[in-house]
Order: C-alpha cells, then structure tokens, then sequence
C-alpha cells in the first residue's frame, strides 16, 4: 500500500508544471514571452485537475463509507492516502503570479474559481489543506469502516470549510459567457 502512495506523490510531483526563474520573485513585471504565459496557464490547469481528482477520491470515499461494507475499509484506506499527498501538494499550485489579478494584468485569458482570498490569507488556505491531509492521513491508518466513516466526514468538513472561504464560483463563465451577461428585462427573476 505504501508502494502505491509513493507512486501516486512521485506522480503528482513529476505533474507539477516548472515556473521559469524569471516568474518565482513576486515583484517581476507580468510574464511577456508566450511559453511564460502558457506556464502559468499550466499551472491554473493542474490545480483544477488535481482539484477534480480530489473531488472523484472524496465521492469514491463516501460511496465507500456509505456501503458500510468491511471489506471496502482497505480500498477506503487507500483512497485516505491518495487524499493526502493531494492535499499536501495543493497550495504549492497556487503561486501568487497565478492569481486572477496577476494573470489578467499579463494579459492571459485563463478562468479560474481560486478566489483572491488565497493569496490575500495564503497562510489560512495552506493550514486549511494542511489540516484536510492531516484527515486525510487519519483516513488512511484506520482499519474499519466504521472508524473511517466519522474521519471522512471530517475530511469533507475540511473541503467544505476551505470552498466557503477560497471558490469563488461564477456560472456564467463556466458556461463561456464571462462577467459580460446582460441582465434579464424587467419582470422576468
């Protein structure tokens, strides 16, 4: 089982897109070379990836807990540690030159839901995953479905504390139609 958790971190790390020297100090101008902005594209596209591999662990997981069969508590387990080497390498994806401001003021056209509160309280986004992989890990040593089930709560609990204060979700420009909707004739809610 740790052979897998190694192969899983090895993999996410081997994943995590490289920023150019020119782009790790916080005071350089916004990035004007178009590989420098494809990078940064990159890594706003590997947060939502490993955001969306998150969501399916943490769904797999449920279903897992909700089945209260004993012998899904190894798989379940397994989905623990997955979680935690995510959640540990999550913040790293969120470079303050990747923030919504940043990229726009360079220019690149990227949507993102990381809200701006990250990098305005980034030491409260990192405890949060922090806190979400230490739960995760509690996940990952426990031996039965029935003490699994109250951790993963607690996991979920994490996820949905960090979303309340970090996503900000716009459905207009998830469905491709920007900030720039007109709003509806009078009468109609």
């Amino acid at each position: 089982m740790r052979l897998i958790l190694s192969s899983v971190a090895l993999s996410i790390a081997l994943s995590l897109p490289l920023l150019p020297t020119s782009l790790q100090a916080q005071d350089t101008a916004p990035a004007e070379q178009p590989a420098d902005a494809q990078r940064l594209t990159d890594v706003v596209e590997a947060r939502q990836g490993l955001m969306t591999q998150i969501d399916t662990l943490i769904l797999q997981l449920e279903e897992l807990v909700a089945g209260g069969n004993e012998d899904d508590a190894l798989r379940a387990s397994e989905v623990g540690g997955m979680l935690a080497s995510a959640f540990r390498a999550f913040p790293h994806l969120f470079p303050e030159i990747t923030s919504s401001e940043n990229l726009t003021a360079a220019g690149i056209d990227t949507v993102t839901s990381a809200d701006p509160a990250i990098w305005e309280d980034f030491d409260s986004f990192y405890a949060m995953a922090h806190t979400a992989a230490d739960r995760a890990d509690a996940v990952f040593e426990a031996e039965t479905i029935a003490d699994i089930g109250p951790l993963a709560e607690q996991l979920r609990d994490s996820c949905e504390e960090c979303h309340a204060q970090f996503l900000h979700y716009d459905p207009f420009a998830a469905m491709g139609l920007g900030t720039d909707v007109p709003a509806l004739p009078p009468g109609i809610q």
